[in-house]
């Protein structure tokens, strides 16, 4: 993001702050849209949409060089990002039984361990090939992993 902030969209360090509050501002519009959403139909497809609309947003960012249109992908992939992670884990504590829903929280956390690890390569991506390109490719990842789920789960895009 500051690398995006600075030389990309020539934003000084507060412009940093803006970047990462409108990820922000989707992710709480997306939160209580979820929070505030009873019985969602086809709700396997939907997760994926989720996953391919984050995918999707990341891209829009790789390729934007205004300001105004990298603030509506940040929306979009804060909205999208939460609306994921909150369908996933409704889906999983309902398929899972009640005396092993204690393992699995722990087990829902494994993720923020990861994050590290993707801002490794997100940073050693963007130190080779920049900012934006470096976006790109793991936007295009993400992407290909998301359409690779849909393809490989038929079972998942089915999931009521």
């Amino acid at each position: 993001m500051p690398l995006l902030a600075v030389k990309t969209l020539g934003l000084g360090e507060s412009g940093v702050g803006w970047l990462v509050a409108t990820t922000g501002v989707g992710a709480l519009a997306g939160s209580l849209t979820m929070a505030s959403r009873r019985g969602l139909r086809r709700r396997g497809a939907l997760m994926l949409m989720f996953l391919g609309g984050f995918s999707g947003a990341l891209l829009l960012l790789s390729l934007s060089n205004w300001l105004a249109m990298a603030m509506v992908a940040l929306l979009i992939t804060g909205s999208m990002g939460v609306s994921y992670m909150a369908l996933t884990n409704t889906i999983i504590l309902e398929l899972t039984p009640k005396e092993l829903h204690g393992r699995v929280l722990s087990l829902m956390s494994f993720d923020r361990g990861l994050v590290p690890l993707g801002a490794i390569l997100a940073g050693v991506l963007a130190s080779s090939l920049g900012p934006q390109q470096g976006l790109m490719v793991m936007a295009i990842i993400c992407l290909l992993l998301t359409v690779t789920r849909a393809t490989m789960a038929p079972a998942l895009r089915r999931l009521a």
